[in-house]
């Protein structure tokens, strides 16, 4: 089994100041791509440290964060922290968004995460990929970050590797992993 490479910490200034704590995963060579992984609310980066590592060691430079009042974002004191609305907040990113949900999880199906990301990121464009447990077995809820999954990273990380190369986030669904139209 190979070392995954560790990852840096390093901090993100938000507009209002605010300061989240990142990790940096450098890439191997040669360099395919960088990839953000913006986790569920209320998981700290450190849930998504293995799968960084290994996105990493197959050429994409990765970032994982806590968000603000997660994990080693979190504030000395949680009392009534100064939130701008979500929906202005949501309004500004223009970055394009892959959204890849597992159709056996039941906490969040792809219609919850549709209607939040189709309502919400109305600027940007926004790839929803539904993954298909029949041919991975069963994925359920963050069974995409569970050690056994890296079959199912490499297909995602191929199709990011596409969409880099044609500069393209409207391209061919990879094979198991079915794309949505927006």
């Amino acid at each position: 089994m190979r070392t995954l490479p560790r990852g840096e910490r390093t901090t993100l200034l938000a507009s209002d100041g605010y300061s989240l704590t990142a990790t940096r995963f450098g890439a191997g060579s040669p360099l395919r791509g960088h990839i953000v992984v913006a986790g569920a609310t209320g998981v700290p980066q450190t849930f998504y440290a293995r799968f960084a590592g290994y996105v990493a060691s197959r050429g994409f430079t990765t970032l994982t964060f806590d968000y603000r009042g997660i994990g080693q974002s979190k504030p000395a004191s949680l009392d009534d922290p100064a939130v701008p609305e979500l929906r202005e907040l949501c309004m500004r990113v223009r970055a394009p968004i892959a959204a890849a949900n597992a159709l056996d999880d039941a906490w969040a199906p792809p219609r919850s995460r549709d209607a939040f990301l189709l309502n919400a990121y109305r600027n940007t464009h926004v790839d929803r990929i539904d993954i298909d447990p029949h041919d991975l077995g069963p994925i359920g809820h963050m069974g995409y970050f569970r050690r056994n999954a890296s079959p199912l990273w490499d297909r995602v990380l191929d199709w990011f590797a596409e969409r880099h190369m044609e500069g393209s986030w409207d391209a061919r669904p990879v094979r198991g992993v079915p794309r949505h139209p927006t």
